[in-house]
């Protein structure tokens, strides 16, 4: 005969829509995606729609997780030990991913194998020098974007105070800054 009174520490969860509320709405997205990136007609709709369904599931999933958590009292320390285990877990498994990528790479490419004709990169593929090209589109797009966003605040203060003590240049060439910075973050002037 059952008493009710629960004689462990851990959280039995109820049955909840939300899993099965994630998953087509995760099939939505994807078969949305698909269908619009191919051009038919409602795709965008329906990846719309499946995109609004994960993130209301996730807002009430977690919204039910700390409900349980703070006004049930359901996580025990049994309870968030096992989720403190399960997150180091996720860490672990997913270095471990990664280092079977890293460690295929690095196998192929200082042992390669006669079928790719025995030398690293294989035959037919040419590979960039970092040091050229990436590196300094890169070094150029960092200076660029923080530029950018650096002088639009100053060039929007500068028109204000310009615009408020008298000077009539001023506010003209702090206007074209900030057009200028705008052209550069949006892409479009404004």
């Amino acid at each position: 005969m059952s008493t009710g009174v629960q004689k462990h520490p851990f959280h039995l969860v109820d049955p909840s829509p939300w899993p099965l509320f994630t998953s087509v709405g995760a099939f939505m997205t994807t078969f949305g995606g698909v269908i619009y990136f191919h051009g038919f007609l409602g795709g965008e709709l329906l990846l719309s729609f499946g995109f609004l369904m994960i993130l209301y599931a996730m807002f009430v999933w977690w919204r039910d997780v700390i409900r349980e958590a703070t006004f049930q009292g359901h996580h025990t320390w049994a309870v968030q030990d096992g989720l403190r285990i399960g997150m180091i877990l996720f860490i672990v498994s997913e270095v471990m991913f990664f280092m079977a990528f890293f460690w295929a790479f690095f196998h192929s490419s200082l042992a390669p194998t006669v079928d790719i004709g025995a030398v690293w990169p294989p035959k037919g593929i040419e590979v960039l020098n970092p040091w050229e090209v990436p590196f300094f589109k890169h070094c150029s797009f960092i200076n660029f974007w923080s530029f950018s966003y650096l002088c639009s605040p100053c060039d929007c203060s500068w028109i204000t105070k310009s615009s408020f003590t008298g000077f009539s240049s001023y506010p003209n060439f702090g206007h074209f800054l900030y057009r200028l910075s705008s052209f550069r973050i949006s892409g479009s002037p404004l």
